[in-house]
């Protein structure tokens, strides 16, 4: 007994541009290695990683590092062996309208379109294996799946006629020589049976293609007893005459004189009438005759028919009317059509002329990836300060003024260009920049103190109004006097009475 191993292509599949794509820049949040869980229990297509349970069991919520809402990644890898097929990180989905597609090699492993990834294994006679798996083929191969996503099966007997046959084994089915192929297939040469039929005085083989009956219509066949089977359906004749086709024992039809008629006959000829045609028409100052194919009446619109009694017999329609508008003619009464302007509408009147409604057309503008319309209120520009509006030729024309900068001081809100305002220090002076920072001057602050009256400089020694005590002015402005007590005649205080 012969083995022989055949490798079975898997079938090629790619993922599609539906699949999620990321790029080198993306941040790694938002990539899910295992595959993602997006909208299968929830319409909700991101988590927040702040908040507890947000997924699924089995799953994590790959939040930011600001906290930046995420998707739901799988906790564990699904695939048997080796990772899901991903791209920069991301594994992405592999079902797309019930439909499952993976690079080769890979089979697309979930039912869910928005949770399945394409894990290693192979693709064969419709069903997904995993590497290393072993089963049979529909032919009675034994078959494993390789991890290169090539399926090898091994054949022991070729199936034939509701028998096996060894693999290298050769037999007479009773006709012809056959061969139980390594792929486990069977090929047999080309001979028929020795079988005969006669027909029609010529010698037929059994298993030759059909030939003619011999009535022009039906096909028959040599069978394998040596009779001779024929089709019995009934042969249609037919008959030309006057361009056209005619079948045989159908009614009988115009000969085109006017006055004879003819007949298909079953030898596919036409016999005709010969009666002389004697009754004519007079029209339009031409000569017409009855039987012929109608005529024009002369008014662009209506036909005639010579009748058998001689007289002209037409047809009394209201001719079309029509009208040119846009270098189009239209007829009165049909749809309206556009004017050419892109919101109005006009129709063909009765007197050919065309009316057009006038409706003010709508414009549309486009700014900042939204549609406004011609003499809806402005809108902003975008800047924060500027507005915008719609024109009547579609642009969109935005003021231009320079925007208000706000700086922060001392706990105040400040504007950028309006009067300086103090630094806090009680000498300087700050102003709100372009930037929205804010300068300040920081000159040296010049301190005085001001005691019963004067005014004087730190460091200064001076008499208290006690009578009897100094004081001192300190570098803050502040004044400092002793204490001790006084002994002194009132006549002995400088300040007294």
């Amino acid at each position: 007994m012969f083995y022989y191993m055949i490798a079975i292509g898997c079938a090629l599949q790619t993922i599609t541009s539906e699949a999620r794509y990321y790029g080198p820049t993306t941040p790694d949040y938002l990539k899910c290695r295992y595959g993602r869980y997006q909208a299968d229990l929830s319409n909700t297509q991101q988590c927040d990683p702040r908040t507890p349970h947000s997924c699924a069991d089995g799953y994590n919520c790959q939040g930011g590092p600001a906290y930046q809402h995420g998707p739901c990644c799988k906790a564990v890898n699904p695939c048997k062996v080796g990772d899901p097929f991903a791209r920069d990180g991301d594994a992405p989905n592999c079902i797309k309208n019930g439909v499952s597609r993976c690079p080769t090699g890979y089979n697309c492993v979930g039912t869910k379109q928005t949770s399945s990834v394409c894990c290693k294994g192979c693709t064969y006679e419709g069903k997904a294996r995993f590497p290393s798996e072993k089963f049979y083929n529909s032919r009675g191969g034994d078959c494993t799946c390789g991890y290169d996503g090539e399926v090898t099966c091994v054949y022991h007997y070729c199936p034939y006629k509701n028998d096996e046959h060894p693999i290298g084994t050769v037999f007479d089915d009773g006709c012809k020589t056959c061969t139980c192929n390594t792929n486990g297939r069977v090929t047999c040469t080309d001979k028929y049976c020795s079988v005969y039929c006669h027909h029609g005085g010529k010698q037929y083989t059994y298993g030759q293609p059909k030939f003619p009956k011999g009535d022009g219509c039906n096909e028959c066949s040599c069978q394998k007893d040596g009779t001779v089977l024929c089709t019995t359906k009934p042969c249609v004749v037919y008959c030309h005459h006057g361009g056209q086709q005619y079948t045989y024992g159908q009614p009988k039809f115009p000969k085109g004189d006017g006055c004879n008629e003819c007949s298909c006959q079953k030898d596919g000829t036409v016999s005709c009438t010969n009666n002389p045609c004697l009754v004519y028409c007079h029209h339009g100052g031409k000569q017409y005759t009855y039987g012929q194919p109608k005529f024009p009446k002369g008014d662009g619109c209506n036909e005639c028919s010579c009748q058998k009694d001689g007289t002209v017999s037409c047809t009394n329609n209201p001719c079309p009317v029509y009208c040119h508008h846009g270098g189009q003619q239209y007829t009165y009464g049909q749809p309206k059509f556009p004017k050419g302007d892109g919101c109005n509408e006009c129709s063909c009147q009765k007197d050919g002329t065309v009316s057009c409604t006038n409706n003010p057309c709508v414009v549309y503008c486009h700014h900042g990836g939204q549609q406004y319309t011609y003499g809806q209120p402005k809108f902003p520009k975008g800047d924060g300060c500027n507005e915008c509006s719609c024109q009547k030729d579609g642009t969109v024309s935005c003021t231009n003024k320079p925007c208000v900068v706000y700086c922060h001081h001392g706990g105040q809100q400040y504007t950028y260009g309006q009067p300086k305002f103090p630094k806090g220090d009680g000498c300087n002076e700050c102003s709100c920049q372009k930037d929205g920072t804010v300068s300040c001057t920081n000159n040296p602050c010049l301190v005085y103190c001001r005691y019963n009256g004067r005014q004087y400089s730190p460091g200064r020694t001076f008499p208290s109004t006690d009578g009897c005590n100094q004081c001192t002015c300190r570098q803050d402005g502040q004044v400092i006097c002793g204490e001790a007590p006084c002994n002194s005649y009132p006549g002995n205080n400088p300040y007294a009475g």
